[in-house]
């Protein structure tokens, strides 16, 4: 039953709400639904396919265009590119759960053996080119050495302001939680402990890569005739959003290692939720509360560029995993 219990960080659904207001968590979950008990035995399925398959659309996304309607802020990119290898370090973020090492174990024996992907202890391999990571919360457990334990994650609040447990379990709100404020404390953590990579990705755990195709991806670095080196926020790209900017789904992303430490400056421009967890003030920005994971991403970099924070970014548009939920 524990498996009930998992939850995509994919809330698209979650709207800002006006301070005092019961929201009903089911509103906030929005469609979210649990992984398949038989997510091993299609991981083993998909393994002997290749998911390659419409070539890879570089859009340009202006960040200064106001929103006036869903898809008028991004566009494909005109401008002419050429591209130039790059030795590929694809340190990622695989969102994991204790509950579910049956999973875990069917990612280690299907695309975590493919070649190129190695353990982080092994970077300086020329041969290894993607990093995977299961990344947990706050847990007593010990864990295994290709995981690491993210302290900074808040716990949920004790009371749980302006939101009633339409689902009768406390697991819900904790998964919702812990699933929105994992991604900026896995980007931080990449990025204190990884700064050998040229880029940083998150993943959720029911989400099949092609590897090899993303290495293949990611391996090409977009140059403009120029010579701008574009960074890319990689991912399968939605438009729309709660302001317009739309996001990247988070069944997959990764972000340029340039981009990285720009996110991470404009995210700390947020103002914190005073208040929220446990009467202490977070770190964490209130956009982290009150939207979706993968439309605050996308945001926060729209706010960098615009900022002079971020270079000017290309969004890559790609659809190289399958999600089988």
């Amino acid at each position: 039953m524990k498996l009930l219990l998992w939850l995509l960080p994919l809330v698209h659904s979650l709207k800002h709400r006006p301070e005092g207001e019961v929201y009903p968590l089911q509103l906030a979950l929005g469609k979210a639904s649990a992984p398949s008990r038989d997510l091993p035995q299609r991981f083993q399925k998909l393994d002997l396919e290749r998911l390659y398959g419409r070539p890879l659309e570089y859009l340009r996304c202006d960040p200064k265009v106001p929103p006036q309607a869903d898809g008028e802020r991004c566009a494909p990119f005109k401008g002419e590119l050429h591209f130039t290898p790059r030795p590929l370090k694809l340190v990622l973020g695989v969102m994991a759960m204790t509950s579910q090492e049956e999973i875990q174990d069917a990612h280690r024996a299907t695309w975590m053996k493919k070649p190129g992907v190695c353990p982080v202890q092994q970077y300086q391999d020329v041969r290894c080119r993607v990093f995977p990571v299961f990344v947990f919360g706050s847990t007593n457990r010990t864990l295994a050495n290709d995981s690491v334990r993210l302290e900074s994650v808040p716990e949920p609040p004790a009371k749980w302001d302006g939101f009633k447990d339409s689902k009768g379990t406390e697991g819900w709100k904790r998964s919702w939680w812990t699933s929105q404020f994992k991604t900026p404390a896995w980007l931080a953590y990449a990025a204190a402990n990884f700064p050998w990579a040229t880029h940083v990705g998150k993943m959720d755990s029911d989400t099949f890569p092609d590897i090899i195709s993303v290495m293949e991806d990611l391996a090409r670095k977009p140059v403009s005739v120029l010579g701008h080196e574009w960074p890319v926020l990689y991912g399968r790209h939605f438009m729309g959003g709660y302001n317009g900017k739309g996001g990247v789904f988070g069944e997959f992303y990764a972000l340029s290692s340039s981009l990285l430490e720009c996110f991470l400056k404009e995210d700390a421009k947020k103002v914190a939720r005073s208040g929220l967890i446990h009467g202490h003030k977070t770190t964490w920005g209130s956009e982290w509360w009150k939207y979706a994971e993968d439309q605050v991403l996308r945001t926060t970099l729209f706010y960098a560029e615009e900022n002079r924070v971020c270079p000017a970014i290309l969004d890559a548009n790609v659809d190289r995993w399958q999600h089988p939920v």
